[in-house]
C-alpha cells in the first residue's frame, strides 16, 4: 500500500470573519485539473486561472467557466506571485512533478486522489511541505457526502458502537477504462476508486492499518490492450483490531449501475451494522455541466487557479 491515502497536513480553510465576496484583495489559489464534483463557493474562491497543454482546451475551458486567466504550461503559471494555492487533478501517475513545483513556488498544494502511486514520491513532497512551510492536501471530497458524515457522527457520538469489520466497494463499468479515461492502463481500480474507500475507513475508526494483503486479476482489460486490474480485493487490519475488506472493479457491464458501498459492522447496542450506499452520484451531474470524457481521452495536464480569502 503506498501512502497516497493520508491526509498530510491540515485542510486549507479561509476563517469565516476573513470572508469578503467584494475584496478586491481577496487571495488567489491554483488548480491543475477541470473542475470536478461542485464549483468554489463564491464567497471563499475566485477561480482565477486554469491551464491545459492543449490551448483549444484552454479556450473552451476558461469559456465555459469564466475563468480569467489560461496558460498551456502549468510553470508559467506558477511564476505569478499572487496565486496562492493549486489544485493538482492531473492523471494519477503524473501528480508529483506539478505538485512539487507548486510547493516550491511557495504555495499550498491539493492533489487529487491518489496523492501519488510511489510511496518515494509521497515521502519527498511530504518533505518539501515542510521544508518550504506550505500545506499539501488529498482532495478526498467522500468525507463532505451527507451519508458518510453522518456515519462518522454516529460512531463519534457512541450511537453505534465500536466498529468491529468493515466492507467497501466501488465498481466502475468497462466503458471507464476502455472509453473514458485515456490513461486506464497506467493507473490500478485501487487508485483509482478504493482510495477513497481507505480514506472513509481510516476516518470512520479513528485508526492506521497496520497489515494488509491484496489480491487482483488481469484479464478482460489485458485482452482490450490494457495493462490494469480488472478487479482488486485488500483484506486490511487496523491498529485498532477492526479489519476491512475492500473491493474495486472496472469491468462491469456498460449499463449495469456503478456503485459505491461502504459499511460496517459495530458492537453497538442499539444497531449492529449500518451502509452508506450510492450509484455515482457524481456522474450525471459531471456529465452535464462538462463533457468530462473528452478531457480524460485526451490524458494531459491541466492548472487551474482562485483566489482565497484568508490564507496565509
Amino acid at each position: 500500500m503506498t501512502r497516497s491515502h493520508r491526509t498530510l497536513l491540515p485542510p486549507i480553510r479561509a476563517p469565516p470573519s476573513t470572508v469578503d465576496a467584494c475584496d478586491p484583495d481577496r487571495k488567489k489559489l491554483p488548480y491543475n485539473g477541470l473542475p470536478s464534483a461542485t464549483p468554489p463557493h463564491p464567497h471563499e474562491l475566485d477561480f482565477d486561472a486554469m491551464c491545459s497543454l492543449r490551448q483549444d482546451q484552454v479556450d473552451k475551458t476558461r469559456s465555459l467557466h469564466g475563468i480569467v486567466n489560461g496558460y498551456t504550461d502549468y510553470r508559467q503559471m506558477l511564476e505569478r506571485k499572487d496565486l496562492d494555492a493549486v489544485v493538482v487533478a492531473s492523471p494519477d501517475r503524473h501528480h508529483f512533478e506539478p505538485a512539487r513545483a507548486v510547493l516550491e513556488s511557495g504555495k499550498h498544494a491539493v492533489v487529487e486522489k491518489p496523492f501519488t502511486t510511489s510511496t518515494a514520491e509521497a515521502d519527498e513532497l511530504i518533505r518539501i511541505s515542510k521544508r518550504v512551510g506550505k500545506s499539501i492536501q488529498v482532495a478526498f471530497n467522500h468525507r463532505w457526502l451527507g451519508p458518510y458524515y453522518q456515519t462518522k457522527v454516529s460512531i463519534e457520538s457512541g450511537q453505534t458502537g465500536m466498529p468491529l469489520a468493515g466492507y467497501a466497494r466501488k465498481n466502475d463499468t468497462i466503458f471507464v477504462a476502455t472509453d473514458y479515461v485515456a490513461w486506464a492502463g497506467e493507473t490500478t481500480p485501487a487508485w483509482f476508486l478504493s482510495s477513497y474507500d481507505i480514506d472513509l475507513m481510516r476516518w470512520w475508526l479513528a485508526s492506521e492499518p497496520v497489515e494488509a494483503r491484496a489480491w487482483g486479476r488481469k484479464e478482460a482489460l489485458a485482452a482490450k490492450g490494457i495493462p490494469t486490474y480488472d478487479v482488486i480485493q485488500a483484506q486490511v487490519k487496523f491498529a485498532s483490531g477492526a479489519f476491512v475488506t475492500f473491493e474495486s472493479a472496472c469491468v462491469y457491464p456498460t449499463l449495469f449501475p456503478r456503485s459505491s458501498i461502504p459499511s460496517w459492522k459495530s458492537s453497538g447496542p442499539r444497531a449492529t451494522s449500518i451502509s452508506t450506499a450510492s450509484a455515482n452520484p457524481w456522474s450525471s451531474a459531471l456529465r452535464k455541466s462538462f463533457p468530462i470524457q473528452n478531457y480524460f481521452k485526451y490524458g494531459d495536464l491541466r492548472a487551474h487557479a482562485w483566489r482565497i480569502s484568508g490564507l496565509p
